[in-house]
């Protein structure tokens, strides 16, 4: 079972407990999904609190959350092509990139992107 078969049978009550739950199951990012909603967030924050085994864990999830459908996007950083321009640009990291990138336009992003292709063969 991966981690969302495992929320998402917490979620479902469709209790199958898994045989090696002590293998797959993540109580950070359990946690951290029902962090999200107004009902789950004081359980999940208890939770953080608490030392505990996976099974237990599980289990106290599944027995003390309501049946409901919950969903919410997880946040994914991108990493967009300026975002590397105006790191090899400036040869700086990816916080200070993310700073001038911030008050850079699209002209000085097509400026600094012509400059850095300048002598460059186009395959």
């Amino acid at each position: 079972m991966g981690l969302f078969d495992y929320i998402n049978s917490i979620n479902d009550k469709k209790y199958s407990p898994p045989n090696d739950i002590d293998k797959d199951y993540n109580i950070f990012m359990v946690n951290r999904f029902f962090m999200h909603f107004p009902d789950t967030v004081f359980i999940a924050n208890e939770l953080n609190s608490r030392e505990m085994s996976n099974k237990m864990h599980y289990d106290f999830l599944y027995h003390v959350v309501s049946k409901k459908k919950r969903f919410t996007k997880w946040y994914k950083e991108t990493n967009s092509k300026n975002l590397d321009l105006v790191r090899q640009y400036y040869e700086c990291n990816e916080e200070k990139a993310k700073q001038y990138l911030s008050v850079l336009n699209n002209d000085d992003l097509e400026n600094m992107n012509k400059e850095m292709t300048k002598g460059k063969i186009n395959e």
